[in-house]
């Protein structure tokens, strides 16, 4: 009795789960219409030209033209930066629209010159707007009150950056852009949202050749990286400029003591460390703590301060001289997963082989072989033993087919000169690594088959070796799915990744491997 009670009760459940979906398919309800500011993405110009996204750089978004001024910017929601930077005569703004207002409005924002020795600064909300000269180091926040926009009219909430200095650039940065409306009494500043219009960001095809940053949006990007290191603005675990100091202080004079040892000219940077040290200590005095707002702007200053002295000790490190660096810029596949962003059907082009010419001190680099090559798209590289000859991986874009792409290894000289095609052929060839002997070690789909789970349409890929002029190819490996990243150990073999899920999961069953440069001996190495 009680199993067939239960099971009348479930039924009924059901039939009224059944109605209940039924009556709310018939009469569907209306959403309640959006409760205060309304923001559409943004404008942006640079000269007052429509600007476009040049490419992304780490967090952010980078704003270039070929001679004019450059700008970056975060889109966090919580913090959200822009950084321009205006010589004389150039000009950067940023607008957005922003509805669902009841009344007059306050907006704000923080703007601080991070580098030049001027800059104008305007913020408009509407008709209305404020100018503002910028001093040097200085932090500054703009506010304007405005009228309220006619009913269902947008209010233009819009800033503009300008040069002012003589010939220098002026790098300006602004911050907590921010709108109160002030119809309803009690209403708090929210930050204004910041996002690209539809179109901003490069199309199809091949992306721009993106300038070389000025160095006021490098260092910014620099800052931005130890911000994400220090946890500073993380919603989850926010962390403080003072607490990130004390902990920068405790490793960097760790890092000092360590790089005694090298024979390294450390006193200078020592001095200027305990004198850091000093400041810190009166910062935390309670006498300073009575400067109320002004103390975070005091401690973010050291902060920077002492990010930069431990980045300058950290490569005052005789292993930290190095360079030039080569390196590949690739855009991810069409379809960017483990197994099929190997395939050339899947590549975008975009991208080259690039040298860093001072690691640590400039983020500036040069492409080699540009013209060498059709647009098409980059992967893995290997540089030679004696640093004459660089290989690389290419894919070409000229076939209309997608199925009639493929990549294939290619080499040059270390100066971009003399570029070689190595193989060829209706096989993936990509991963190339030199080899002691003078041969390389590379990843390819010349052993035919399919994986498990992707038959037909992932062709398995597995190691073999060829001589340095392409010629001599053979398949060392025939296992039975997926091979990856060729290295040399320095006994010789060869070190590689390897996917074996025979009676493994599918998914965890990436493990290290080895072989010899044969292809004999094959033993797992973790």
């Amino acid at each position: 009795m009680m199993a067939k009670r239960m099971v009348r009760t479930t039924v009924g459940i059901w039939s009224v789960v059944a109605i209940a979906a039924g009556a709310l398919a018939a009469a569907p309800a209306k959403p309640e219409p959006a409760r205060g500011p309304q923001f559409a993405p943004v404008e942006l110009t640079l000269n007052g030209r429509v600007a476009t996204v040049s490419g992304t750089v780490g967090t952010f978004v980078v704003l270039t033209s070929a001679d004019g001024p450059q700008a970056a910017m975060t889109l966090s929601p919580a913090a959200a930066t822009c950084v321009a930077d205006v010589r004389k005569g150039e000009q950067f703004a940023l607008a957005t629209a922003t509805t669902g207002l009841a009344g007059p409005v306050v907006v704000s924002v923080e703007a601080t010159l991070l580098a030049g020795a001027a800059a104008e600064v305007e913020l408009w909300a509407g008709a209305d707007r404020v100018t503002r000269t910028l001093s040097p180091g200085r932090t500054t926040r703009i506010e304007l009150r405005s009228a309220a926009p006619a009913e269902g009219q947008a209010l233009r909430v819009r800033l503009v950056a300008r040069g002012r200095g003589r010939g220098d650039s002026a790098a300006v940065r602004w911050r907590h852009l921010r709108i109160r409306d002030d119809g309803e009494p009690g209403r708090p500043m929210i930050d204004v949202s910041i996002c690209l219009p539809k179109g901003a960001e490069p199309g199809a095809g091949t992306p721009p050749t993106m300038p070389a940053l000025r160095p006021a949006i490098e260092r910014e990007m620099i800052e931005a990286d130890w911000r994400m290191r220090d946890g500073i603005g993380t919603a989850r675990v926010p962390v403080t400029y003072a607490q990130a100091i004390e902990r920068l202080l405790r490793t960097g004079g760790q890092l000092l003591d360590d790089l005694r040892s090298t024979g390294a000219d450390l006193a200078p940077a020592a001095a200027s460390w305990e004198a850091l040290r000093k400041k810190c200590q009166e910062l935390s005095a309670p006498a300073s703590a009575g400067a109320g707002g002004a103390d975070e702007a005091r401690w973010e200053g050291l902060w920077r301060q002492v990010h930069r002295l431990r980045r300058q000790i950290a490569l005052a490190n005789p292993l930290a001289k190095v360079g030039p660096v080569a390196f590949v810029k690739r855009l991810p596949a069409t379809f960017s997963h483990q197994l099929t962003q190997y395939y050339g059907r899947y590549s975008r082009p975009g991208g080259g082989v690039f040298v860093l010419e001072a690691p640590g001190e400039s983020m500036a680099c040069r492409q080699l072989a540009p013209a060498a090559l059709p647009a098409g798209s980059y992967q893995q590289f290997d540089v030679s033993y004696d640093g004459k000859r660089i290989l690389l991986t290419h894919c070409s874009a000229e076939p209309k087919s997608p199925r009639a792409r493929f990549y294939h290894l290619y080499s040059m000289a270390a100066d971009g000169t003399d570029v070689r095609r190595l193989t060829d052929g209706s096989y993936d060839d990509f991963s190339p690594r030199w080899l002691p002997n003078g041969q390389i070690v590379f990843i390819s789909t010349r052993r035919g088959g399919f994986h498990r789970c992707g038959s037909p349409g992932c062709p398995v890929y597995t190691l073999a070796v060829a001589n340095a002029d392409g010629t001599g190819i053979r398949q060392i490996s025939h296992h039975e799915t997926q091979e990856w990243d060729p290295a040399v150990l320095h006994d010789g073999r060869i070190i590689y990744s390897r996917w074996d899920y025979v009676d493994r999961h599918a998914v965890f069953g990436e493990h290290l491997w080895t072989t010899r440069p044969d292809g004999t001996a094959p033993a797992a190495f973790y």
